[in-house]
């Protein structure tokens, strides 16, 4: 036998010894999914209450702006609140807010403070 056959047979058994066959991966994935699954019922939940609320931000408080926002707020799905609204036109944005508390089932899905109802739409931190 050559001497550079023996030492290339010996280099690829030393690689082959880094691989796995297909066989073990999946052992290897199998026991991975296992793990995490008792993991997750052995851990109890440490959270508080879950929160569904979706906060919606209406940014351009014109008529297809106002109507999105009011079809958003009436949604089943989740708990929707108008949080935070921005318009470049004062008038707009009060006609908007005025508008949308003007319906009672939106009321109560409604928390706009002052402070979030912002005409200059620079600095909105």
């Amino acid at each position: 036998m050559n001497p550079t056959n023996a030492e290339s047979s010996n280099t690829a058994t030393s690689a082959t010894d880094n691989t796995i066959t297909r066989r073990e991966l999946g052992k290897r994935i199998g026991q991975v999914a296992a793990a995490s699954a008792l993991a997750g019922i052995a851990i109890p939940s440490v959270y508080a209450a879950e929160d569904s609320t979706i906060q919606i931000a209406l940014v351009g408080c014109g008529g297809r702006g106002t109507g999105a926002a009011g079809d958003a707020l009436r949604s089943k799905g989740g708990n929707p609140k108008l949080v935070a609204m921005a318009d470049v036109f004062q008038d707009r944005l009060d006609g908007s807010f005025k508008g949308l508390n003007s319906d009672k089932r939106l009321t109560d899905r409604i928390e706009v403070p002052p402070r979030r109802m912002r005409r200059d739409l620079g600095d909105v931190a």
